[in-house]
């Protein structure tokens, strides 16, 4: 098999995989041993066309737009908060959160609003525009928001940035920052203790 028909049937399965944890179980399930196929070095099924031919055949949908974002353009797939605000106007809190398309690439994602009484607010954000503004109103503030709460979009290129929270986590992020240096330290230990 052809490096690039590797490359291209990797990350296809890549993005079928997404697609089939975004639709649960249904139509995508008889394309996953087809792309094992596709994948397998011993076979030799001709060209990515074939493959885009085979794939719309067994799922009984059109995926031409799917394949064109992953296979015939360059386009990374990047979605993240951009902004959460959540200010107090009288007894209430008014809570706003921009989410932001980063990369061309397009692909439906959830966007999850947590707020400070345990209270959730779930949206189906198409991602077709570039943002999207979404204001509640609410008797608590927001803590977090989140992008893709279920990663269910696998080349999603940066997951730094698909949340933002309110409240610091500094003493989180300074511990799992100290316990990644001492394994690193450990690991440098160990290997200049096996040259001595």
């Amino acid at each position: 098999m052809k490096p690039a028909l590797c490359r291209i049937a990797s990350r296809a399965a890549m993005n079928l995989h997404a697609d089939r944890r975004r639709f649960a179980r249904g139509p995508l399930d008889e394309l996953a041993p087809q792309v094992t196929l596709w994948r397998s070095p011993t076979q030799n099924r001709g060209e990515p066309s074939a493959f885009f031919e085979t794939a719309n055949e067994v799922s009984g949908r059109n995926l031409t737009p799917f394949f064109d974002q992953v296979y015939r353009s360059s386009n990374v797939f990047d979605y993240g908060i951009q902004d959460l605000t959540s200010t107090r106007e009288g007894d209430h809190y008014r809570t706003t959160v921009v989410v932001r398309r980063f990369g061309e690439a397009v692909f439906p994602v959830d966007v999850l609003i947590v707020f400070e009484n345990g209270d959730r607010a779930t949206e189906r954000w198409a991602g077709e525009d570039r943002w999207k503004l979404y204001t509640y109103e609410r008797n608590s503030r927001a803590l977090t928001a989140q992008v893709d709460p279920n990663r269910v979009l696998l080349l999603d290129v940066n997951y730094t940035n698909n949340s933002k929270t309110l409240k610091p986590q500094t003493g989180r992020a300074s511990t799992k920052w100290a316990l990644e240096w001492m394994v690193w330290l450990q690991d440098c230990l160990l290997s200049w203790a096996a040259l001595v």
